[in-house]
Protein backbone atom coordinates (compact mmCIF):
# COMPACT_ATOMS: atom_id res chain seq x y z
CA UNK A 1 0.00 0.00 0.00
CA UNK A 2 1.36 3.42 -0.95
CA UNK A 3 1.54 6.14 1.66
CA UNK A 4 1.64 9.87 1.07
CA UNK A 5 3.42 12.17 3.49
CA UNK A 6 1.61 15.41 4.29
CA UNK A 7 3.84 18.18 5.63
CA UNK A 8 1.33 20.80 6.73
CA UNK A 9 -2.40 21.07 7.30
CA UNK A 10 -2.61 24.14 5.08
CA UNK A 11 -2.05 22.13 1.92
CA UNK A 12 -3.87 19.04 3.19
CA UNK A 13 -6.28 18.55 0.29
CA UNK A 14 -3.85 19.49 -2.47
CA UNK A 15 -1.15 17.05 -1.45
CA UNK A 16 -3.67 14.23 -1.31
CA UNK A 17 -4.63 14.63 -4.97
CA UNK A 18 -2.88 11.37 -5.85
CA UNK A 19 -3.80 8.21 -3.97
CA UNK A 20 -4.32 4.50 -4.24
CA UNK A 21 -7.62 4.05 -6.10
CA UNK A 22 -9.86 1.02 -6.18
CA UNK A 23 -12.58 0.91 -8.84
CA UNK A 24 -15.90 -0.23 -7.43
CA UNK A 25 -18.17 -1.69 -10.09
CA UNK A 26 -21.91 -1.52 -9.43
CA UNK A 27 -24.23 -3.74 -11.41
CA UNK A 28 -27.23 -1.93 -12.87
CA UNK A 29 -30.34 -2.88 -14.77
CA UNK A 30 -30.85 -1.80 -18.36
CA UNK A 31 -32.24 1.70 -18.63
CA UNK A 32 -30.97 2.87 -15.26
CA UNK A 33 -28.43 5.65 -14.93
CA UNK A 34 -25.17 4.39 -13.53
CA UNK A 35 -24.17 5.79 -10.12
CA UNK A 36 -20.51 5.08 -10.81
CA UNK A 37 -18.13 5.65 -7.94
CA UNK A 38 -14.42 5.17 -7.35
CA UNK A 39 -13.28 4.87 -3.75
CA UNK A 40 -9.72 6.08 -3.29
CA UNK A 41 -7.81 5.22 -0.15
CA UNK A 42 -6.05 8.30 1.13
CA UNK A 43 -3.50 8.44 3.89
CA UNK A 44 -1.85 10.92 6.21
CA UNK A 45 1.17 9.99 8.31
CA UNK A 46 3.12 12.49 10.35
CA UNK A 47 4.77 11.84 13.69
CA UNK A 48 2.39 9.93 15.93
CA UNK A 49 -0.65 10.50 13.68
CA UNK A 50 -1.59 7.84 11.11
CA UNK A 51 -4.82 8.26 9.15
CA UNK A 52 -6.47 6.23 6.39
CA UNK A 53 -9.79 7.38 4.98
CA UNK A 54 -11.97 7.11 1.84
CA UNK A 55 -12.22 9.69 -0.92
CA UNK A 56 -14.92 9.46 -3.59
CA UNK A 57 -14.53 10.23 -7.30
CA UNK A 58 -16.11 9.31 -10.60
CA UNK A 59 -19.65 10.08 -9.43
CA UNK A 60 -22.20 11.49 -11.88
CA UNK A 61 -23.31 14.18 -9.45
CA UNK A 62 -20.17 16.20 -8.82
CA UNK A 63 -21.88 18.39 -6.23
CA UNK A 64 -22.88 15.30 -4.26
CA UNK A 65 -19.35 13.95 -4.57
CA UNK A 66 -17.83 17.21 -3.36
CA UNK A 67 -20.24 17.36 -0.43
CA UNK A 68 -19.34 13.86 0.73
CA UNK A 69 -15.61 14.43 0.43
CA UNK A 70 -15.82 17.82 2.13
CA UNK A 71 -17.60 16.35 5.15
CA UNK A 72 -15.15 13.47 5.51
CA UNK A 73 -12.05 15.65 5.09
CA UNK A 74 -13.38 18.13 7.67
CA UNK A 75 -13.60 15.29 10.19
CA UNK A 76 -10.09 14.10 9.33
CA UNK A 77 -8.56 17.55 9.53
CA UNK A 78 -10.16 18.15 12.93
CA UNK A 79 -8.80 14.83 14.19
CA UNK A 80 -5.29 15.67 12.96
CA UNK A 81 -5.39 19.17 14.46
CA UNK A 82 -6.66 17.87 17.82
CA UNK A 83 -3.93 15.25 18.02
CA UNK A 84 -0.92 17.15 16.72
CA UNK A 85 0.48 18.06 20.12
CA UNK A 86 2.99 16.99 22.75
CA UNK A 87 0.44 14.94 24.71
CA UNK A 88 -0.86 12.50 22.10
CA UNK A 89 1.45 9.50 21.86
CA UNK A 90 -0.54 7.67 19.19
CA UNK A 91 -3.51 8.66 17.01
CA UNK A 92 -5.07 6.58 14.24
CA UNK A 93 -8.09 6.60 11.95
CA UNK A 94 -9.14 3.64 9.84
CA UNK A 95 -12.21 3.10 7.67
CA UNK A 96 -14.26 0.12 6.59
CA UNK A 97 -16.71 0.13 3.69
CA UNK A 98 -19.58 -1.89 5.13
CA UNK A 99 -21.81 -1.94 2.04
CA UNK A 100 -22.12 -0.47 -1.43
CA UNK A 101 -25.19 -0.64 -3.65
CA UNK A 102 -26.61 1.25 -6.61
CA UNK A 103 -28.14 3.78 -4.23
CA UNK A 104 -26.00 4.09 -1.12
CA UNK A 105 -22.57 3.61 0.38
CA UNK A 106 -22.24 2.87 4.07
CA UNK A 107 -18.92 2.97 5.89
CA UNK A 108 -17.40 3.58 9.30
CA UNK A 109 -14.49 5.67 10.52
CA UNK A 110 -12.85 4.36 13.68
CA UNK A 111 -10.57 6.63 15.70
CA UNK A 112 -8.04 5.64 18.34
CA UNK A 113 -5.97 7.93 20.54
CA UNK A 114 -3.50 7.19 23.29
CA UNK A 115 -2.22 9.89 25.63
CA UNK A 116 -0.81 7.64 28.34
CA UNK A 117 -2.16 5.48 31.11
CA UNK A 118 -3.50 1.95 31.01
CA UNK A 119 -5.12 2.15 27.60
CA UNK A 120 -6.23 4.46 24.80
CA UNK A 121 -9.67 5.59 23.71
CA UNK A 122 -11.60 4.52 20.62
CA UNK A 123 -14.57 6.07 18.86
CA UNK A 124 -16.55 5.19 15.77
CA UNK A 125 -18.77 7.12 13.39
CA UNK A 126 -21.09 5.67 10.78
CA UNK A 127 -21.66 7.30 7.39
CA UNK A 128 -24.46 6.27 5.05
CA UNK A 129 -24.72 8.40 1.92
CA UNK A 130 -27.15 8.59 -0.97
CA UNK A 131 -24.90 8.31 -4.02
CA UNK A 132 -27.26 10.30 -6.24
CA UNK A 133 -27.61 13.33 -3.95
CA UNK A 134 -24.79 13.17 -1.39
CA UNK A 135 -27.31 13.28 1.44
CA UNK A 136 -26.09 11.64 4.63
CA UNK A 137 -28.85 9.56 6.15
CA UNK A 138 -29.88 9.34 9.78
CA UNK A 139 -31.25 6.00 10.99
CA UNK A 140 -34.79 7.39 11.02
CA UNK A 141 -34.48 8.45 7.37
CA UNK A 142 -34.15 4.82 6.30
CA UNK A 143 -35.95 2.80 8.96
CA UNK A 144 -39.16 3.04 10.96
CA UNK A 145 -38.34 4.70 14.26
CA UNK A 146 -41.62 5.54 15.93
CA UNK A 147 -42.31 4.49 19.52
CA UNK A 148 -43.37 0.98 18.53
CA UNK A 149 -40.39 0.39 16.24
CA UNK A 150 -38.01 1.87 18.78
CA UNK A 151 -39.34 -0.39 21.54
CA UNK A 152 -38.86 -3.41 19.27
CA UNK A 153 -35.25 -2.42 18.50
CA UNK A 154 -34.56 -1.93 22.21
CA UNK A 155 -35.97 -5.38 22.92
CA UNK A 156 -33.74 -6.92 20.23
CA UNK A 157 -30.63 -5.28 21.67
CA UNK A 158 -31.57 -6.25 25.22
CA UNK A 159 -31.96 -9.87 24.10
CA UNK A 160 -28.57 -9.80 22.34
CA UNK A 161 -26.88 -8.38 25.43
CA UNK A 162 -28.27 -11.30 27.41
CA UNK A 163 -27.49 -13.93 24.77
CA UNK A 164 -23.92 -12.66 24.34
CA UNK A 165 -23.44 -12.30 28.09
CA UNK A 166 -22.19 -8.73 27.72
CA UNK A 167 -21.30 -7.02 31.02
CA UNK A 168 -23.15 -3.70 31.34
CA UNK A 169 -23.34 -0.82 33.79
CA UNK A 170 -26.98 -1.66 34.43
CA UNK A 171 -30.20 -2.36 32.51
CA UNK A 172 -29.98 -1.25 28.89
CA UNK A 173 -31.42 2.26 28.64
CA UNK A 174 -32.41 2.10 24.97
CA UNK A 175 -31.20 3.69 21.75
CA UNK A 176 -30.79 7.43 21.44
CA UNK A 177 -32.82 9.68 19.15
CA UNK A 178 -29.96 9.55 16.61
CA UNK A 179 -28.29 6.16 17.02
CA UNK A 180 -24.89 5.38 15.55
CA UNK A 181 -25.38 2.91 12.72
CA UNK A 182 -24.26 1.50 9.39
CA UNK A 183 -25.79 -0.77 6.78
CA UNK A 184 -24.22 -4.21 6.50
CA UNK A 185 -23.61 -5.84 3.11
CA UNK A 186 -26.79 -7.91 3.55
CA UNK A 187 -28.84 -4.71 3.86
CA UNK A 188 -29.38 -5.10 7.61
CA UNK A 189 -28.82 -2.07 9.86
CA UNK A 190 -26.22 -2.40 12.60
CA UNK A 191 -26.57 -0.08 15.60
CA UNK A 192 -23.45 0.50 17.65
CA UNK A 193 -22.47 2.18 20.90
CA UNK A 194 -19.28 3.95 21.88
CA UNK A 195 -16.95 2.81 24.64
CA UNK A 196 -18.51 3.18 28.08
CA UNK A 197 -22.01 3.88 26.69
CA UNK A 198 -23.33 0.45 27.67
CA UNK A 199 -20.53 -1.39 29.44
CA UNK A 200 -16.94 -1.16 30.66
CA UNK A 201 -13.83 -0.58 28.56
CA UNK A 202 -13.31 -4.32 28.13
CA UNK A 203 -16.41 -4.68 25.90
CA UNK A 204 -15.18 -2.01 23.48
CA UNK A 205 -17.47 -0.54 20.84
CA UNK A 206 -20.58 -2.71 20.86
CA UNK A 207 -22.42 -3.55 17.64
CA UNK A 208 -25.93 -4.99 17.34
CA UNK A 209 -27.48 -6.05 14.02
CA UNK A 210 -31.22 -5.41 14.23
CA UNK A 211 -34.30 -6.18 12.19
CA UNK A 212 -36.09 -2.98 11.20
CA UNK A 213 -38.80 -1.99 8.76
CA UNK A 214 -37.85 0.47 6.06
CA UNK A 215 -39.20 3.98 6.43
CA UNK A 216 -40.36 4.14 2.82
Amino acid sequence: MKKYMILTLVVFSTLLSTALAQQINISIEEGQSQPSVVIEERTYQQGTVNVIYPYFSGMNNKNAQAKMNREIEATIQTFIKDNTNEFTKEAMVKYNVQSLSQEIVSFTLTQYTYTGGAHGASGREGYTYDLATGIRYEFSDLFAFDNVARADINAQITAQIKDRDIPTFGPFQGVSDRPYFYIADNGQPVIFFQQYEVGPYSVGILEFPVMAKTAR
